[in-house]
């Protein structure tokens, strides 16, 4: 079914696919990004990529993809391979350490089962792997709604979130486009694949991005947290 609705001054929109990201949008977590980020530097050095092209300061993705683009150049497909799959395993261990811990954020799945009965499509969009996201939604309130899922290693990895590839193939699952896709997610990553994709977006407040950050980097849309979408969509749906 879907819901006609207007973003910004684009032409409206038919939306038929809601999709959310994972951690800090549809659950709690206490994933330990720091470490997170120090196991890519670390990974990126001893496969061979220079100090050069390794910089702290900035983000996981870019160190990612700088080091991925100089070890494609110069390295075998097997050497590559390899790097990644010793990379996802690292990261998922640092992952599943306290996925115990993992909360559903309040009310979602009830939201989840809402928007489903309303007859749109949901489903998720996320940079953890598929065995931490799968262990998760196991142990919250969404095991069984949400069916369609792409995460971090069902591609090669440098296609994953917040590479537009990774909205394109969640919206094949549900056989439409990603401009009629809306995706909802509590950091600028998850914005960044959005606008890239064209897909809309809706910036949530549960994780760490403040109202002030997601208006630094151009998101207009902002809701307190997933609770409040269908609100949203009812304010937007008035408006026009």
């Amino acid at each position: 079914m879907g819901i006609i609705i207007a973003w910004g001054s684009e032409k409206l929109k038919q939306v038929r696919a809601i999709i959310f990201d994972l951690d800090n949008t549809l659950v709690q977590s206490h994933i330990d990004y720091v470490r997170l980020k120090e196991k890519v530097l670390e990974e990126l050095a001893d496969a061979g990529v220079p100090d050069r092209l390794i910089d702290p300061e900035d983000s996981v993705v870019e160190n990612f993809n700088r080091g991925t683009a100089y070890l494609q150049k110069r390295s075998s497909a097997t050497h590559l391979e390899k790097f990644n799959r010793k990379l996802n395993e690292a990261l998922t261990g640092i992952e599943m350490e306290k996925v115990d811990e993992v909360r559903e954020i309040k009310d979602a799945a009830i939201l989840i089962n809402s928007l489903k009965e309303e007859g749109f499509e949901v489903g998720i969009l996320t940079r953890g792997s598929r065995d931490y996201a799968t262990t998760v939604l196991g142990r919250t309130g969404f095991d069984g709604q949400v069916v369609h899922l792409v995460c971090r290693d069902d591609y090669p990895m440098e296609e994953a979130k917040p590479s537009p590839l990774a909205m394109d193939r969640i919206a094949e699952r549900f056989h439409c486009h990603s401009e009629e896709c809306l995706f909802i997610g509590d950091h600028p990553m998850d914005y960044e694949c959005a606008k890239a994709s064209g897909a809309a977006f809706v910036g949530v407040l549960t994780g760490s991005t403040s109202r002030e950050k997601w208006s630094q980097v151009g998101c207009e849309e902002v809701i307190d947290s997933i609770v409040d979408l269908p609100r949203w969509l009812r304010q937007v749906t008035k408006s026009e």
